[in-house]
């Protein structure tokens, strides 16, 4: 599972370098009136909506990340969960959608047709800005323009100010911490299985770790997704590793792996417990993003 979906993001980590082919980054909708039967089709998606308010506007979420209790109960925040993965584009016809928010670029792929496709079929869809337009934004840049897109699609535009609020209280409250006397040096791991899975340069968190004081191991790659051997990671010693919490590849798994490695159980940060765990669904720009840098920012200063 933690391989595939890890593929799927790659794919949008790809695309993301422009606009992605295809697809407008502007929401698609023509209608007078605010759309009333939403399908998320990623939690990050979910969280984006859901901090406006639009629980009465959702028909669904899929793909969820890191909510056990979602995938046990089927509901999301009391939102039902729609589809395990990505739904087939009859599936959304049939269940009366008439909008589609998606934060990767691969909702939007193979089964589903293409953003067109669903517009022909009378479905409007949006695809979120850092998925959309890359270069255009920084991470938390994108999360305040979707949120002002999105906010004015749903009627929802207060809402949109007082979601970008608590975004700009947090991002505040990272910059109000005491400097660091050096940078911490910081992996950040996605997933495992022969390789290590993290982000190069052009990841959304290298900057989430940049703003947190500290850098990523892996700067110097310039790729957004990367793969890395654990002998390159046995010789850099990072200070600190960050363990991405998904349904399907827990933080606690992660530290037993990396504790039972031959190679790896010989990091300092692993032989002192130095992780940092954080919700996989904060690992691309959403509501649960500002939250992640300051969990980092902190544990780095403790």
């Amino acid at each position: 599972m933690g391989i595939v979906r890890y593929a799927l993001s790659a794919v949008f980590l790809l695309l993301s370098a422009g606009a992605a082919a295809g697809n407008k980054c502007d929401p698609l909708w023509n209608k007078p009136a605010p759309p009333q039967h939403i399908i998320a089709m990623n939690q990050h998606a979910a969280d984006m909506l859901l901090a406006l308010d639009a629980g009465p506007q959702m028909l669904g979420v899929s793909y969820i990340d890191d909510s056990a209790e979602a995938v046990t109960s089927g509901r999301y925040h009391g939102i039902p969960v729609f589809s395990a993965k990505y739904p087939a584009t009859e599936k959304l016809i049939a269940s009366g959608a008439d909008f589609v928010v998606a934060g990767f670029s691969s909702a939007f792929m193979a089964s589903m047709g293409g953003q067109n496709d669903l517009q022909r079929a009378g479905i409007g869809s949006y695809l979120m800005a850092f998925a959309c337009e890359r270069q255009a934004y920084s991470g938390f840049d994108s999360i305040k323009t979707d949120l002002y897109r999105l906010g004015k699609i749903l009627g929802r535009e207060k809402e949109a100010d007082a979601a970008v609020a608590r975004i700009d209280t947090t991002l505040a409250q990272v910059k109000a911490l005491p400097p660091l006397s050096r940078k911490p040096t910081i992996f950040y791991l996605d997933s495992q299985s022969d390789t290590l899975m993290s982000q190069g340069k052009k990841g959304f968190m290298t900057e989430i770790i940049t703003l947190a004081g500290g850098e990523n191991t892996f700067i110097n790659m310039p790729m957004a997704g990367i793969h890395v051997s654990p002998e390159i990671l046995l010789d850099k010693q990072p200070d600190y590793i960050i363990l991405a919490d998904a349904v399907w590849s827990p933080a606690e798994k992660k530290k037993a792996w990396l504790a039972n490695h031959p190679a790896l159980s010989h990091l300092e940060a692993v032989k002192n417990g130095r992780y940092i765990v954080i919700p996989f669904s904060g690992v691309y720009p959403n509501v649960k993003s500002p939250e992640v840098l300051l969990t980092i920012a902190e544990a780095v200063r403790k």
